[in-house]
């Protein structure tokens, strides 16, 4: 993972891509509050195990590599390049805008850059 500024990735930020590389959908879904939520551009996905599925079918197995990180008021947002699963995914450009609460992510939007 690269990133311009490495300090300001949040520990629950941080969890949720060592998930990604780690393949584990469990522990990316843990990075969640209970009834966290992922908008994946227009699909909105509502609570941990349904957090956990998605990440199962398209996040699992695929590429990030961060571009940048930027502090926001209640969270951060990441501009990176993802590689979904699949020997046939092109990479796309992502800007994640995570809202966290404590240590955890709360709201996740996910929307092509």
């Amino acid at each position: 993972m690269t990133t311009r500024q490495q300090n300001t990735v949040p520990t629950a930020v941080q969890r949720y891509f060592d998930a990604v590389l780690a393949g584990s959908a469990d522990a990316l879904a843990q990075c969640f509050v209970l009834n966290g939520v992922v908008i994946d551009v227009d699909r909105r996905i509502v609570g941990r195990r349904a957090i956990r599925d998605w990440a199962e079918r398209e996040v699992i197995g695929g590429r990030y590599s961060i571009i940048e990180v930027e502090p926001r008021r209640d969270g951060v947002s990441v501009l990176l390049m993802f590689a979904p699963p699949g020997p046939d995914s092109e990479p796309f450009r992502a800007r994640y805008q995570l809202d966290l609460e404590g240590d955890r992510i709360l709201n996740a939007e996910l929307q092509y850059a």
